[in-house]
């Protein structure tokens, strides 16, 4: 049996960062914050299309995030070992958001994957489950 092929294109917005409270620092290394920010009008198109495989191949013209660290890849490998999904995946990234920018364009292009993730799998995550 075929599978059918889904696609979904999602918009990764930018955030500007008003006010950040560093409250502690955690055991983790990681800080516990409080902040205000703001979402802009700059976003990364990315465009998730289920294949038939198990690999998750990243297209994107800036080769400085085709690397394991990308935070595209992470969200994927977290959601598969957590809930045991085979993933096959091709992801289209078009970056506008410039890296080291301070905007937030990683951190936003991870929500979005999980956000995919989840509708093209049928996974039905909870808000705060991830």
């Amino acid at each position: 049996m075929k599978m059918a092929m889904k696609q979904l294109s999602c918009k990764s917005f930018a955030k500007l960062n008003l006010c950040l409270h560093v409250i502690n620092r955690r055991d983790d290394g990681y800080h516990d914050i409080q902040g205000i920010f703001h979402v802009i009008d700059l976003y990364d198109t990315i465009v998730f299309r289920m294949n038939e495989g198990n690999s998750v191949n990243l297209h994107t013209s800036d080769k400085n995030l085709m690397n394991n660290d990308n935070l595209i890849y992470k969200a994927c490998r977290i959601l598969s070992q957590k809930y045991n999904l085979k993933i096959g995946l091709d992801i289209t990234l078009e970056k506008k958001i410039p890296l080291g920018s301070g905007l937030g364009g990683g951190s936003s292009n991870a929500a979005v994957t999980l956000h995919a993730i989840n509708r093209l799998y049928n996974i039905q995550l909870a808000k705060m489950s991830c």
